[in-house]
């Protein structure tokens, strides 16, 4: 399953462990430097088919790879982007502070929402839910409690997207 993945995912999205290593890497730069960096995080709330007609069966992992395709162009070339787990998309915002991000946030989810994904040549409206975090060292001193942090914010932003669903 993890090769699979791995051969879906888009070129320049790195897998969950080099994606840590970095994430480690650029906490420490800012716990040493003073420099600041942010997180963007998203998961896969729906897909739906754009066109009409019988259903089309898609893999979650070739759903996953377009939408990181589309995010890898949408973001600078100096973002990191990675998968963490199955449904978990993360950009590292290197020298971003907090309010930057919420743009790259606005900027990213407005991209993802603006036109159909191309999943296994059928096309698929997608909604994702996003959060953003900056770093901040007195609340997540280490790269874990700063992915849970964030991962738990997101994990609210679901749930309030998929509530907000239920009634409309």
């Amino acid at each position: 399953r993890a090769q699979e993945i791995q051969r879906n995912m888009p070129r320049g999205v790195l897998p969950t462990p080099t994606l840590t290593l970095i994430i480690e890497k650029e906490l420490a730069r800012a716990q040493r430097y003073g420099t600041p960096f942010s997180a963007l995080c998203f998961s896969l709330i729906r897909a739906a088919q754009k066109t009409p007609g019988p259903a089309v069966k898609f893999s979650h992992a070739a759903c996953m790879a377009a939408v990181m395709r589309i995010l890898s162009l949408a973001v600078r070339r100096a973002d990191v982007i990675g998968q963490l787990g199955n449904n978990i998309i993360f950009v590292l915002l290197p020298m971003t502070a907090g309010s930057q991000a919420q743009l790259a946030l606005k900027r990213s989810v407005k991209v993802l929402h603006a036109r159909p994904v191309n999943v296994e040549g059928t096309m698929f409206n997608v909604r994702v839910a996003g959060v953003a975090a900056a770093y901040d060292s007195t609340f997540t001193p280490d790269a874990n409690t700063f992915v849970k942090t964030i991962l738990k914010a997101l994990s609210q932003m679901e749930r309030r997207i998929k509530n907000l669903q239920a009634y409309f």
